[in-house]
């Protein structure tokens, strides 16, 4: 006979709590290793013009053919959904040809939606979607947080159920990405309530050097996996490449 709860009403409620010795180990599973983990929520903060936006197609690019990006591994093609409402279409289109994507090559798995579409993507907690990332276990980046949601951003009263939804669309299975803006402060990492950085799993910085520079610093500040923290990479040719500094190799 299947166990129901009437069978644990007279059990007191501590008892009924796991112990310690139960909890699984799982190790993590990498979507770009080192990098962007399954199951977990990412941010990538950064200004306008930090090439933030470009940093995501090209990785998604990657994980979609299949191809290492920027000297990380990706273990094999997966599907990708990428929901953009920043960027005008025909600059993404731009991007995607200066990058050098052929036609195939990510094999119809780069799924690009954008708000010309006549199809309105469903919520970030519907069932739907909730099923996409359980069943592809992929990659879904949200273009930007701003965009996805009505709450007030300063507030963390209301922020917290927002992150949760997106914390829970990445337990299903599929790695979350949520683009973000940087705060307007000199030292301020992203912008609006704390408890956006404090609900996810990773977070990072995005810093391009200059308004003239192919260069850019992504730098962890929040981690719970095992990713450094700094790392440069510079775009050459539409795709972004590990930044090797050749005087220490000379």
């Amino acid at each position: 006979m299947p166990v129901t709860r009437k069978d644990f009403a007279d059990v007191p409620i501590w008892d009924r709590i796991p112990d310690l010795d139960d909890v699984k180990a799982e190790p993590v599973e990498w979507l770009v290793d080192k990098f962007l983990p399954l199951g977990r929520c990412t941010i990538l903060a950064g200004s306008f013009g930090s090439y933030k936006s470009w940093l995501c197609m090209d990785v998604g690019v990657a994980v979609a053919s299949g191809e290492p990006w920027a000297g990380h591994a990706v273990e094999q093609p997966r599907p990708v959904l990428y929901l953009d409402k920043e960027n005008p279409t025909g600059m993404v289109g731009i991007r995607r040809d200066l990058m050098g994507v052929e036609p195939g090559v990510c094999g119809r798995r780069f799924k690009y939606w954008h708000e010309e579409i006549d199809l309105d993507v469903p919520m970030v907690n519907s069932p739907e979607m909730l099923k996409w990332s359980a069943d592809n276990r992929g990659l879904i980046i949200f273009d930007t947080l701003r965009r996805f949601h009505t709450a007030k951003e300063n507030s963390n009263d209301e922020m917290a159920p927002v992150m949760e939804g997106f914390k829970k669309l990445a337990r299903a299975g599929s790695a979350v990405v949520l683009l973000h803006h940087k705060g307007k402060g000199p030292d301020a990492s992203w912008r609006g309530a704390e408890d956006i950085v404090d609900a996810v799993d990773q977070a990072f910085t995005v810093t391009r050097d200059s308004d003239l520079s192919n260069q850019i610093e992504v730098r962890g500040i929040k981690t719970r996996e095992q990713v450094e923290g700094v790392r440069r990479y510079v775009l050459l040719h539409g795709r972004f490449n590990p930044l090797v500094d050749y005087r220490e190799e000379s």
